[in-house]
C-alpha cells in the first residue's frame, strides 16, 4: 500500500512520469504521454494530496516532464500543492523549454511556484537532436520564463563523447548571459535500457571528463556561482533548499510512480508501473 506521510518530514517530492518525447539518455521512471492514463494518474495523485494535512517547507515536482501535462491537469496538481505550503517555502517545478507556454507560466505563478528548473541540457542544436530533445530557442524561452518566476535553474549535460569541449564552453557562455540563479551540470552516464546504451554510445574517458569538470568549476566560480554540491552551482542566496534536504540526509515524503522517500528510519520507493501505483501497489 502507499506509504503514509512522515510527520517530521518538511519536504515533499512528486514524480510526474509523463513526457511528450523520451530522451536517448534518460533512465528515470518515464513513459510517453497519454491523456487518458495521465488523467487517472492526476486524479489519484490529487486524491492523495487532499488527504495530506501537512505543511511543507519545500515541494519539488519532477519527472518525467511535469509541464507536458495539459493545463487543466497541471492546474489540479498545483492547486493541491499550494495548500500544503508552509509560510517560508520553496516550490520548484521542472519543465522542458518547449512546454513552457505563456499559459503554463501563468499557472505556475498563480499557484505559488517560486523556483523553476528548466531542462536545457545544451544550447547546441545538433547535440539537442542527438539527445532526442526538441530544438527550440532556449535563450528566448528562459528570458520569458524569468518574467514570471525570477528564480530559475537550468540543467546542462557535459561529458558527452559525441560532443566537444568547445561546445561545452559555448553552453556555459550562453548560460552565463541569461537571467538565471542556479545551474545544475550532470556528466552523461550511459545506463542500461536507454537508447544510448542500445546504440553502444560510450561515456567520455575519465581524464577528459575531469578536465571538463575542473573547467566548469573554475568558470562558474569566476562568475559568482557557489559550488555547494557535486553537480549544483548557485549565486549567493539561491542554493536549492530541496536539494540540500537530500544532501543533509533529512527526511522527505514522496508521491508518484518511481519516486522515493525517507522517514529517517527507512527509505522507500514506489513501483515504476503507473497503473499498479494508481491501484495502491508499491
Amino acid at each position: 500500500m502507499k506509504k503514509k506521510t512522515n510527520l517530521s518530514a518538511k519536504s515533499l517530492y512528486i514524480h510526474v512520469p509523463y513526457c511528450k518525447r523520451i530522451c536517448n539518455y534518460c533512465d528515470f521512471c518515464k513513459k510517453n504521454y497519454d491523456f487518458s492514463e495521465c488523467l487517472l494518474f492526476v486524479l489519484d495523485l490529487v486524491k492523495d494530496l487532499k488527504q495530506n494535512m501537512k505543511k511543507y517547507e519545500t515541494i519539488y515536482i519532477g519527472g518525467g516532464t511535469p509541464t507536458c501535462l495539459d493545463d487543466n491537469l497541471l492546474e489540479l496538481i498545483l492547486k493541491c500543492c499550494s495548500k500544503l505550503l508552509d509560510k517560508n517555502y520553496e516550490f520548484t517545478v521542472e519543465g522542458n523549454p518547449e512546454n513552457l507556454t505563456e499559459s503554463k507560466l501563468k499557472l505556475l505563478k498563480k499557484y505559488g511556484v517560486n523556483r523553476l528548473s528548466i531542462g536545457v541540457q545544451t544550447f547546441n542544436k545538433n547535440i539537442l537532436s542527438l539527445l532526442n530533445r526538441e530544438v527550440v530557442n532556449n535563450e528566448e524561452i528562459i528570458q520569458r520564463a524569468q518574467k514570471y518566476i525570477p528564480n530559475i535553474n537550468i540543467d546542462l549535460i557535459y561529458g558527452m563523447s559525441f560532443s566537444t569541449f568547445e561546445i561545452l564552453k559555448e553552453d556555459l557562455k550562453i548560460a552565463l548571459s541569461l537571467p538565471i540563479n542556479h545551474i545544475s551540470l550532470y556528466s552523461l552516464i550511459i545506463n542500461p535500457h536507454t537508447v544510448f546504451y542500445v546504440k553502444k554510445i560510450k561515456e567520455l574517458s575519465g581524464d577528459d571528463l575531469a578536465d571538463q569538470y575542473e573547467y566548469i568549476k573554475e568558470v562558474l566560480k569566476h562568475n559568482g556561482f557557489e559550488h555547494y554540491e557535486i553537480s549544483n552551482f548557485a549565486k549567493p542566496g539561491f542554493r536549492s533548499r530541496h536539494n540540500l534536504v537530500y544532501w543533509k540526509n533529512e527526511g522527505y515524503d514522496a508521491y508518484g510512480p518511481g519516486s522515493s522517500g525517507y522517514d529517517y528510519k527507512y527509505r522507500y520507493k514506489y513501483t515504476n508501473n503507473v497503473l499498479y501505483y494508481i491501484k495502491n501497489k508499491t
